[in-house]
Parts: structure tokens; C-alpha cells; sequence
């Protein structure tokens, strides 16, 4: 027991002591702080664009489950554009 222990902190107290790695530097932005604005502005989409692209998520999940014309042939672009909507919302 006690050489578990032992072994334990002094693998505890070598992790203390190792040299911490610095993250990678990304070389766009020095041009994006020159600009004075991030890389990637995110910000929550709009109310609307969230209830319609949860309508289409739930179109095409109702046309897997269930056998709808409509739905069960376009269930792929239903969620894709769902998707895409929302990413859309989101950036701009």
C-alpha cells in the first residue's frame, strides 16, 4: 500500500514539475487583431429562424417514422436545409 502511495505522488509531483506546452499560434490572427475584430462573429439566432428550423427537423423526422408522400421523400433535405438554416441564423 504504501508503495502505491509513494508512487501515486511523486507521479503527482512530476506532472507539478513538467514544463507547461504553450498553445499554437494561429498566423491569421495578428491580422485580425490589426482589424480590431474576431475571426468569427456567433451570435443566437433569431426566434423565428429557431421555431422554423425545429419545424423542419420535426417534418423530416415525422416522415421517417411515419409514411407521408411528402415528407417521407424529401426527410433528408428537410433536416439538411433544418440545419443549414440554423447555421445561417447563427452567422449572420
Amino acid at each position: 500500500m504504501k508503495l502505491r502511495a509513494a508512487t501515486a505522488l511523486s507521479a503527482i509531483h512530476i506532472l507539478a514539475m513538467a514544463p507547461r506546452a504553450e498553445p499554437a499560434q494561429n498566423p491569421l490572427d495578428s491580422l485580425f487583431v490589426k482589424r480590431g475584430k474576431p475571426a468569427m462573429d456567433l451570435h443566437k439566432p433569431s426566434q423565428a429562424v429557431l421555431l422554423i428550423a425545429v419545424a423542419l427537423a420535426v417534418m423530416a423526422l415525422i416522415g421517417f417514422f411515419l409514411t407521408i408522400p411528402i415528407l417521407t421523400q424529401y426527410q433528408f433535405w428537410l433536416a439538411l436545409a433544418g440545419l443549414l438554416l440554423l447555421a445561417l441564423g447563427c452567422i449572420l
